[in-house]
């Protein structure tokens, strides 16, 4: 059973050779060409020799990258989702005056009882 070196852990994994605590980084695994082209294929992708080249390239770089991170100590570092503080500005959900039907309507090219008329889309 063949496929890319990340489908490979999923089995693995799936079948208890893997422990889900144990860290799988860019260390135990770089990707190859044949990895790129197999997620190009499952992802319909059709890449040119070079594009594969330059993205397995550039793949391994950013798990390099991530690698660094991971010997990064963020024990006293509290989880966040955003760095800065982020929050919502709600107004109040209340009804105001809005054009009538015919007013919207008379913008349309083509109305059929007070509804834009549009070509079909769906095949039936």
């Amino acid at each position: 059973m063949g496929g890319c070196a990340c489908c490979m852990r999923g089995r693995q994994y799936a079948a208890g050779r893997t422990s889900a605590t144990r860290s799988i980084g860019p260390a135990d695994v770089k990707l190859t060409r044949e990895d790129i082209e197999s997620v190009a294929y499952l992802s319909r992708l059709k890449l040119s020799e070079e594009e594969i080249d330059k993205l397995t390239g550039q793949i391994n770089r950013l798990l390099g990258n991530f690698e660094k991170l991971q010997e990064i100590n963020t024990d006293d570092v509290e989880p966040t989702s955003h760095v800065i503080p982020v929050s919502n500005v709600f107004r109040k959900d209340v009804s105001r005056p809005s054009l009538s039907v015919e007013e919207v309507v008379s913008n349309g090219p083509q109305i059929a009882d007070n509804c834009f008329v549009v070509p079909r889309v769906v095949e039936t």
